[in-house]
């Protein structure tokens, strides 16, 4: 338990109660297989999901960060298999039927599909299957592309590198034929121009997969969007069911509306836009101090900033914040955004995942569902745009039932004031539609 505190003029907190998880028995919903290898109940909406696939329906999962999307597209696919004869009922491979069955994921980032295969690797040991997870992308060595086309159960990749693949399909008429699932993680990400390129790809993607043989259904794991059904149609050109109604555990969650000090002195009658952001505290300064605070009370924290500067310095105010605290103490802080290179981003992923950091300082990078471990808080520097991404971000803290703990820190922009002042705008039921 961290106190806040601030003149009650400056910072308004609101409450959110929590849940507890909905489950449905494992032997409702999976074979005897896989219900005694699972090692717990699926959520409802994990249930629900399974079902409507064993229907032969498209399913989208529209559910909160961390609600075990990714187990949903994880288990047909291990239906799939077992189905199709590919595997034993004991897990292991048949000696026929190892081309009968197989699976595709697309990703919005690289490093999500590395954590997403890390996930199914463990899902498919737990379960005993020995199913082939491979990643096929720009970084896999060409030295062992023909054999991930020729041996792979489930491929991962992107919508960049399968337009590319698609121009050379014969390569992979062994995927296509026997294709029975195509999953498209963190769906909400395709909007815009970049949402009409992937819809694109999806129809090259079905007319080359029908000319090979394959008839796969659709998953589609999203954010909460007002519009996942009709988002995830256009973006398929299927029909395709909804799966909304989450049945995750959340703990109670704490949201600070935080407004920086504003020397008043310094504003007049005519005072503008300009004068009262030269009055006010630095919003990056005053998020950085936040973070300090809570790093030296033991609360691992994420501090989301609107550019890369902006993450840059942060994670240089925090140290120095840290130094000036009345607890005085040290931080590991380190920024995080696209422009560093790959290697310093995973291994700050690394670290911040297993507790060697305090803190990060990102940009929206960190918002999609990279695997960085169940963090204390976030710190939100400024309204990201939408009410998605307000929530994408409030979200990467707590995991399961654990208690979190979010913080917006407004800019001098309009919007940001108006939320101080109206936090109803983002905490209301009405979420932005998805738009190609």
């Amino acid at each position: 338990s961290v106190r806040l505190t601030a003149d009650r003029e400056r910072v308004t907190i609101r409450e959110l109660p929590g849940r507890e998880g909905s489950h449905v028995p494992a032997e409702h919903v999976l074979r005897p297989r896989l219900a005694r290898a699972l090692p717990y109940d699926p959520y409802a909406h994990q249930a629900s999901a399974l079902d409507a696939l064993a229907e032969g329906e498209n399913v989208t999962v529209a559910t909160s960060t961390s609600s075990g999307k990714t187990a949903v597209y994880g288990l047909q696919i291990a239906r799939n298999l077992l189905d199709a004869g590919v595997l034993n009922p004991d897990g292991t491979r048949a000696s026929e039927g190892n081309d009968a069955s197989t699976g595709l994921a697309l990703y919005p980032m690289k490093a999500l599909t590395k954590d997403q295969k890390r996930n199914l690797d463990e899902l498919y040991e737990t379960l005993g299957l020995d199913i082939r997870v491979r990643i096929y992308d720009g970084d896999t060595p060409k030295a062992d592309r023909r054999a991930i086309r020729e041996e792979a159960d489930v491929i991962l990749t992107n919508f960049q590198a399968i337009s590319v693949y698609l121009g050379h399909h014969d390569k992979w008429s062994r995927l296509f034929s026997a294709l029975d699932l195509v999953a498209i993680d963190e769906s909400h990400t395709h909007t815009g121009v970049q949402g009409m390129h992937a819809a694109w790809i999806l129809r090259r993607l079905r007319r080359v997969v029908a000319y090979w043989g394959g008839d796969p259904q659709y998953t589609l794991t999203s954010a909460t969007v007002g519009n996942p059904g009709e988002h995830s149609r256009r973006l398929t050109g299927e029909s395709v069911s909804v799966v909304a109604d989450d049945g995750s555990p959340r703990g109670q969650r704490d949201i600070a509306f935080w407004k920086p000090p504003v020397d008043e002195d310094a504003l007049d009658e005519e005072a503008d836009i300009e004068d009262f952001r030269a009055a006010q505290t630095n919003p990056v300064r005053e998020a950085s101090a936040l973070l300090a605070h809570l790093g030296l009370n033991g609360l691992q924290t994420l501090l989301f900033t609107r550019s890369r500067t902006s993450a840059e310095l942060a994670a240089k105010y925090a140290g120095r914040a840290a130094g000036e605290h009345p607890a005085s103490g040290y931080l590991d802080v380190e920024p995080y955004h696209a422009g560093l290179g790959k290697e310093t981003r995973r291994s700050t992923e690394y670290q911040f995942k297993h507790g060697h950091l305090d803190g990060v300082t990102s940009t929206n990078a960190l918002e999609l569902g990279i695997d960085i471990g169940s963090m204390d808080a976030t710190i939100l520097t400024g309204y990201p745009g939408t009410r998605q991404s307000f929530w994408q971000q409030v979200g990467r803290a707590g995991r399961g039932e654990t208690d979190a703990l979010s913080v917006f820190v407004a800019g001098a922009d309009a919007i940001d004031q108006y939320i101080l002042d109206s936090p109803e705008y983002v905490l209301g039921d009405a979420i932005e539609d998805a738009v190609i």
